[in-house]
């Protein structure tokens, strides 16, 4: 079989293609794809300026952008009836949207699981992690009821015998903070009632990371939390990782109210 496929250099006549009706300008940069609904009357655009344009077919007018990708949109639909549009991109996520407002109505992406069998979004950055975080509360019907904690490693801040932190606020003072932000100790108390007395008597945290497989034993574990919670610490009940994805420490931190 040829290799090539002989295209004559001059169609028929009766082939020519009539000359272009308009010209839809908008996007800052390559589109990538491009689809047009079953009536004719709008065409809808992805592009790697990550935003999908719907335009009027008729007229050539921007009706709308839709903004919410966060990489190149590489492929664009119309559903039949014209009422939603979808569009996927190279950021793992397609997207569908009402045509008429403009408003995404759904999110569809393929979700990691964590070592534990935990939820693990396809995320960008952190602040896309936190604003997940919201939605769940406020689709939870708990907005105003949960506060978030976050583990931001603080050791890594440690420099020359200091926390690096008088950078964020040189006005700050612990004593400002110390009744509303928990330090939470981790590997600095390891869950055991020796280094949690240590470090009652010196200051250093207010708050207990519980892990029931650092120290071993269940009883073990109450009876740090309630040495803990003696010094008003709070506590926080927690996995490690690769461990069981048994459900119990649920259970424990009902149990001890934390």
């Amino acid at each position: 079989m040829p290799s090539q496929i002989p295209v004559p250099t001059i169609a028929p006549q009766n082939l020519l293609w009539p000359p272009c009706m308009m010209t839809l300008e908008g996007h800052s940069a390559d589109v990538f794809a491009v689809a047009i609904s079953t009536d004719g009357q709008f065409v809808v655009s992805g592009s790697s300026d990550k935003t999908v344009k719907i335009w009027d077919a008729q007229t050539g007018a921007l009706q709308r952008t839709l903004k919410g990708h966060t990489k190149d949109v590489t492929a664009v639909a119309i559903s039949t009836d014209g009422q939603f549009v979808v569009s996927g991109s190279s950021d793992k996520t397609v997207k569908i949207w009402y045509a008429l407002e403009g408003h995404s109505l759904e999110v569809l992406t393929a979700a990691n699981v964590g070592d534990e069998g935990g939820f693990a979004p396809n995320i960008q950055d952190n602040r896309e992690g936190l604003d997940l975080v919201n939605q769940a509360i406020a689709q939870a019907g708990y907005t105003g009821k949960v506060e978030i904690g976050m583990d931001v490693a603080a050791s890594e801040f440690y420099k020359d015998r200091n926390y690096d932190l008088d950078f964020k606020n040189p006005a700050s003072t612990p004593d400002q903070h110390n009744k509303s932000i928990q330090i939470v100790g981790d590997a600095l108390t390891v869950t055991n009632p020796l280094r949690i007395q240590t470090a009652i008597e010196k200051n250093a945290v207010n708050g207990l990371l519980l892990k029931v497989n650092r120290i071993g034993t269940v009883t073990e574990s109450i009876g740090a939390a309630k040495l803990a919670q003696s010094d008003g610490w709070g506590v926080m009940v927690s996995h490690r990782s690769e461990e069981t994805e048994d459900t119990f420490i649920a259970d424990l931190v009902v149990g001890l109210r934390t």
